[in-house]
């Protein structure tokens, strides 16, 4: 239990660095929730990023979520043997407990549906028709095209994000 509260502790470090980081994006995220995931055998650590109601579909359409997502991803590689999550969320952390346990719940669906991995003509994510999503592509200025980026959903309210960096999935 010891060496999962230090691990929290390095995750609750590098979410404050990230915040003070990421002053600069707009919209900037609000606050976060961090919580470890035991349903599913691989033990994940879940970081739940909360924007301002009204901001996220915008943060994910913009590169916001895309470039916080990288932020956590190339400053946790130093943290080994960690399984981490990136999910982002609207408005503010509830403080009822029942509101507070459906977020759990809906990351930890959004969790085990992506490791589920099983061939769908819609997002494991979100459930839209997964052909439809937007991809968006940054550029290798070595190689001159995409080799990474996001890909968002077109449906109107939808706040479905993944990425598609090898390197950080």
């Amino acid at each position: 239990m010891k060496n999962k509260k230090k691990l929290a502790d390095k995750l609750d470090k590098l979410v404050d660095q990230m915040f003070k980081a990421c002053q600069t994006l707009k919209p900037i995220p609000r606050e976060y929730l961090l919580f470890r995931e035991t349903l599913t055998p691989d033990d994940y650590w879940v970081i739940l990023i909360f924007f301002k109601t009204g901001e996220l579909n915008k943060a994910i359409k913009n590169g916001t979520c895309y470039k916080i997502h990288e932020y956590f991803y190339n400053n946790l590689n130093p943290i080994e043997d960690l399984n981490k999550i990136i999910f982002f969320e609207e408005g503010e952390i509830p403080e009822d407990p029942e509101e507070l346990n459906e977020i759990f719940t809906i990351a930890t669906e959004k969790l085990i549906a992506i490791a589920d991995g099983t061939e769908s003509p819609n997002c494991n994510i979100c459930n839209h028709n997964f052909h439809k999503h937007q991809f968006v592509g940054v550029v290798n200025k070595e190689l001159g095209y995409p080799t990474k980026g996001f890909l968002t959903c077109p449906e109107e309210n939808c706040n479905c994000f993944k990425t598609w960096n090898p390197q950080l999935s």
